[in-house]
């Protein structure tokens, strides 16, 4: 029997390369300031405004929602990592990002199982978005391997009894140290051999 049932991504950072969608992501491509943006954007992914006023404010079309999304760049090797362990393990992921957005970006793949933080009302790292994972699942913290790009989303999972990986894609500093960190998607064949 394998230790592990299932397995979770967080989308950004991990298997879409850019961790930081206003910053380096949506404020450069629509030319304008990153507060400005980040704070609508902070508003639209906790579902404080909606959809269309979102790209309202920002004066621009919804249309350019899916050129940018499709503008993101999916790590290389994340479709053929996924495919293979759902061979062998439930897919799932967790995710801050608004609900259009993740169910846009997740559409490739097919995970047994995404929990969109807008969707219920809190965000990682909160305790709460992990529990409704578990909730939705039936599955058992020491069954789950948890992949972030964000040290601080990984704390609460390690502490609940989830096997925690850091997708170290840049420097942080924070105390807390993960069970494993990599640099590539398929090092996780490693950690779960």
């Amino acid at each position: 029997m394998n230790k592990f049932q299932y397995v979770i991504f967080d989308l950004m950072g991990v298997l879409y390369k850019n961790g930081h969608i206003i910053k380096q992501g949506l404020s450069e491509f629509l030319d304008q300031d990153y507060l400005k943006v980040k704070e609508k954007y902070n508003q639209y992914k906790s579902g404080k405004i909606e959809f269309a006023e979102f790209w309202q404010t920002l004066k621009q079309d919804k249309k350019v929602e899916k050129q940018f999304l499709r503008s993101l760049a999916i790590d290389p090797s994340a479709v053929e990592v996924v495919e293979n362990l759902k061979k062998n393990y439930q897919v799932g992921s967790i995710t801050n990002l608004p609900v259009s957005w993740a169910r846009f970006l997740a559409r490739l793949f097919k995970f047994d199982k995404i929990i969109i933080s807008a969707e219920h009302d809190c965000l990682k790292p909160q305790s709460e978005i992990y529990h409704i994972f578990l909730k939705k699942t039936g599955v058992k913290p020491a069954r789950c391997l948890f992949i972030d790009d964000n040290l601080i989303n990984l704390e609460v999972p390690a502490k609940m009894g989830m096997t925690t990986v850091w997708f170290s894609r840049e420097k942080q500093d924070l105390d807390f140290k993960p069970d494993f960190t990599i640099s590539e998607l398929k090092e996780l064949y490693k950690i779960i051999k």
